[in-house]
């Protein structure tokens, strides 16, 4: 089927979706009915919704019927999200008062804090055994260190495939996904040689470090690789897609992933104003990680606004040209936008974590899950109070001076006024706000003209259609 959305009068943005790739032949081994059904009556539950991709909504009206004819209770089905598919969209269950949520097809895993949810991943096709002979392909080596990496959507399989590999490989392990609810999202902790990294644990060999493995990971390309290679930097990184059934060693280039993020950084601490962009109203701690941002700017000498818009896009953003950065507040695997066609840079909050929290050191170690600048994480780096804590130093994009840090116009020190009366042209000054940026404008908007228009009766207007209104006189 095909669905179309209209951007504008002359935009017409046309999405695909090949219903015929997602057919099911066994609905209830597939989206598994009996547990979700289980989950149900175990819970009591009586209004529960149905979190569907777009690509499952040919099967939900038979999965409904299904769970309805075994509990007895009111079901609904949630289409599209206003952010990503992958994460819980639990503000629209409780529009409608659910007790549950039950999100199927492939998740970012992020946590949630007010209903209690069930995944549903999906049972994917997979040759186990091909993938088999693709490992040994890429990795002809034994005596190698390998964790298992994993799409959701392939979470069945991997069993199989890791009783396999054990018998080829002396030390192969298999990660685990992070089920459980944890208030101060993922870890990274050295207990008995465990990692918790991207909700995915696993115990690693004595005497032997992360930097000691190389990663396989069972899935296609997607925003799910991409976000385990960010954040295991250190590792070689192969794949192998069930589809195409092909293996490959991810050539990317890490070095130049992370010169990209450093070349946010600066964008961030040449920033005057910063946009806040609020990418989801379902992960555990994003107030908490926004009021920390607000924090960071603020002891920047940076001003900020908070915007919620929904899903991105270029011309959303571009109503706000007085920002001059954008962090963007999402799920671990929404959080990396390629912004090249975006007026103004979009970051992170790790990135902006480094540019504006003078304790946090750039490593080359990268995360994109806020979570782990929360108190309680062992990445957690407090700001520092101290107002007079600024620094003047060189921006790398524009190469002119630059103060990072609050500065009040009345109380600069004898060595800020020194260096302002010396190079005043090239230091950027203090942010401006979005008020003042309109007045510059030399276009604002329709005129209001208030107390200058006579005030009139209402009269009625034409009424039907645009192409043929009702009381419009024939020609």
């Amino acid at each position: 089927m095909t669905l179309a959305f209209s951007s504008s009068s002359t935009d017409i943005i046309e999405q695909n979706i090949d219903t015929d790739s997602w057919c099911v032949e066994d609905v209830d081994l597939f989206y598994e009915t009996k547990r979700c059904a289980q989950f149900i009556l175990e819970g009591n539950y009586e209004m529960i919704a149905l979190q569907f991709p777009d690509e499952l909504l040919v099967n939900s009206v038979e999965v409904l019927e299904k769970l309805q004819n075994c509990t007895k209770q009111k079901l609904f089905v949630l289409g599209d999200t206003s952010y990503g598919s992958c994460c819980v969209d639990e503000i629209a269950a409780q529009r409608y008062n659910a007790d549950c949520l039950i999100h199927f097809g492939r998740s970012c895993l992020s946590k949630t804090s007010r209903l209690p949810v069930l995944n549903i991943y999906g049972q994917h096709k997979i040759d186990v055994d091909n993938c088999f002979c693709e490992v040994n392909r890429l990795l002809p080596d034994t005596d190698i260190h390998v964790i298992i990496l994993f799409d959701t959507i392939y979470r069945h399989c991997v069993g199989d495939l890791l009783h396999k590999l054990q018998k080829s490989y002396r030390s192969v392990i298999l990660s685990a996904i992070q089920e459980t609810s944890n208030v101060n999202g993922n870890i990274d902790t050295s207990e008995r040689n465990g990692v918790c990294r991207c909700h995915r644990m696993f115990h690693l060999i004595e005497e032997t470090t992360l930097k000691d493995y190389s990663m396989f990971y069972v899935g296609r390309e997607s925003q799910t690789l991409s976000n385990l290679m960010m954040n295991f930097t250190e590792n070689s990184f192969y794949s192998y897609d069930p589809v195409s059934q092909k293996g490959r060693h991810e050539e990317i280039n890490i070095n130049k992933t992370l010169m990209k993020r450093f070349y946010m950084i600066e964008r961030v601490k040449d920033a005057n104003i910063v946009g806040i962009v609020v990418g989801t109203l379902g992960v555990i701690n994003y107030l908490e990680i926004i009021s920390k941002i607000k924090k960071l700017l603020k002891s920047a000498g940076k001003k900020h606004y908070t915007f919620v818009v929904g899903k991105l896009n270029v011309a959303k953003l571009g109503n706000f040209m007085e920002v001059d950065v954008f962090v963007l507040v999402s799920c671990c695997e929404n959080t990396l936008v390629d912004c090249k066609e975006f007026y103004k840079p979009i970051v992170t909050p790790y990135d902006l974590e480094i540019a504006c929290n003078g304790n946090t050191q750039w490593t080359g170690q990268y995360t994109t899950d806020y979570t782990q600048l929360l108190p309680g994480s062992t990445s957690y780096v407090p700001v520092s109070p101290d107002k007079d804590n600024t620094v003047v130093d060189v921006s790398m994009v524009t190469n002119k001076l630059r103060t990072i840090g609050y500065i009040e116009r009345d109380c600069v020190n004898a060595e800020h006024r020194e260096i302002s009366e010396t190079v005043n042209k090239t230091i950027t000054s203090q942010a401006i706000s979005a008020g003042q940026f309109l007045a510059e404008k030399s276009w604002r908007g329709l005129e209001p003209n208030l107390g200058e228009t006579a005030v009139v009766r209402a009269t009625d207007g034409l009424k039907g259609i645009a192409m043929e209104y009702s009381n419009e006189p024939n020609c």
